[in-house]
């Protein structure tokens, strides 16, 4: 009798500590990059690759506007283009290079491109640019975010570059637009919908939203 107990007793706490994990693993956030020898090291799963596809006709750039940027005793400068020809097309610049002492040291480009961010966003995520948001990180350690274009009904790309030790690594690339903004202290938390709702003719949702969590805290930013 006493062993059924203890077996039924074991098979509870079985049940109730895997309920547990299931909670925390559901609220649980991860580090979008770790930092081991002082380099930055990088995650696949949060890094996708621009739709860009094929453009023999984009030869020149455009230069539209140049950043510099301060962390410790390191000096940047973020330089915007557009592809020459593309004045009339979506984005505001679609090429971006990244300079240190010198050398260019970072280059992206974006068929669709980025926006200059809105006046809403400039104004609850500064320190920022008209091109983009920074943060310091720490450690001399810059996060810079940029925002690309809304196509139909896609969320835009969040583009996330950190700078470090006169190095630029892209650690973020995925569709999601920013919305519930809230700062606490030296913290930063923001929702990222990756998918919007669809709603139908009449005004009924058809699908519900996909809505993710970014953290920038402690030095690191997490994802959920």
């Amino acid at each position: 009798m006493l062993n059924f107990i203890n077996i039924n007793n074991m098979k509870r706490m079985t049940l109730i500590l895997s309920l547990l994990l299931i909670v925390v693993l559901g609220y649980a956030q991860e580090q979008v990059f770790t930092i081991q020898n002082s380099k930055i090291i990088t995650k696949s799963k949060f890094i996708e690759n621009f739709p860009n596809g094929k453009f023999d006709n984009i030869t020149e750039h455009t230069f539209r506007d140049s950043y510099n940027l301060t962390i410790g005793n390191q000096s940047y400068t973020v330089k915007g283009y557009i592809n020459e020809g593309w004045e009339n097309e979506p984005g505001d610049w679609h090429y971006f290079e990244i300079i240190y002492n010198g050398q260019k040291i970072f280059i992206e480009d974006y068929a669709d491109g980025w926006n200059y961010l809105s006046q809403s966003l400039k104004s609850q995520l500064s320190p920022c640019t008209n091109a983009f948001f920074y943060k310091d990180l720490g450690n001399n350690t810059l996060m810079l975010c940029f925002m690309g274009v809304t196509i139909m009904s896609e969320p835009p790309y969040l583009t996330i570059v950190i700078l470090r030790n006169g190095e630029a690594t892209l650690v973020f690339n995925k569709r999601g637009e920013i919305d519930n903004i809230k700062k606490t202290n030296d913290e930063l938390e923001f929702d990222l919908w990756t998918m919007y709702a669809e709603y139908g003719s009449y005004g009924q949702e058809l699908s519900s939203g996909v809505k993710h969590t970014m953290t920038i805290k402690d030095g690191m930013i997490y994802y959920k």
